[in-house]
């Protein structure tokens, strides 16, 4: 048993070189397996469909209807309502000082005649009213009526006094054409108060004037 072992040992280890030496070779021989990579690549976008307009089918030129040109519209101007200011109240003597600026609407026509004296006509030589001989006055108001027709004028009223200055009666000598105008006159001189020096007959002009 000895005298095999020996050379059986020996076969074992030639056959392990051998295939050791045939595997090495084999493993040298095969070719390294392929190294795999990956790319992305972007496709480009496909443009999306245009919807499909609808041709309109085009009348003939014998069925259209002529375009008129449009006409400017005419309106008319309108005209600015006069707004006239307050006009300044004279005196006959005493010029400048002005009427006082509060609106009253014009009273009814005819009611500004003048009245009459008990006495008869006045004297055809009346005397005008100074500045001295009025000592409390009212400023007569330019109506407001008056004011937006342009109303204007100079009313002279006759005054009769008492002995102790207080107006009487009173009445217009000379009309301004304007019942308003004379009526504002009339209303502002019966309230005034005149020296009891004065005459007992005077004539007081009111001033009534747009500026």
């Amino acid at each position: 048993m000895k005298r095999w072992g020996i050379p059986l040992l020996l076969s074992l280890v030639f056959h392990a070189a051998v295939l050791s030496l045939f595997w090495n070779e084999r493993c040298t021989a095969s070719p390294p397996p392929p190294v795999m990579r990956a790319r992305l690549v972007l496709l480009p976008q496909a443009a999306p469909d245009r919807p499909r307009t609808e041709e309109r089918t085009r009348e003939p030129a014998s069925n259209l209807r002529p375009v008129r040109p449009l006409q400017p519209l005419s309106t008319p101007a309108q005209r600015p309502g006069k707004t006239a200011p307050a006009a300044p109240l004279e005196n006959a003597q005493s010029s400048g000082k002005a009427v006082q600026e509060t609106a009253m609407e014009g009273l009814p026509a005819g009611s500004a005649e003048p009245a009459s004296f008990p006495s008869g006509e006045p004297p055809a030589s009346v005397p005008e009213a100074r500045e001295p001989d009025i000592l409390a006055r009212t400023k007569p108001l330019y109506p407001l009526s008056s004011r937006k027709k342009g109303e204007s004028g100079t009313v002279v009223l006759l005054v009769r006094l008492d002995s102790k200055g207080r107006v009487l009666e009173i009445s217009v000598r000379s009309t301004s054409g304007y019942p308003a105008l004379d009526q504002s006159a009339l209303r502002a001189v019966r309230s005034w108060k005149f020296r009891p020096e004065a005459p007992g007959l005077l004539l007081v002009p009111v001033v009534f004037t747009l500026e």
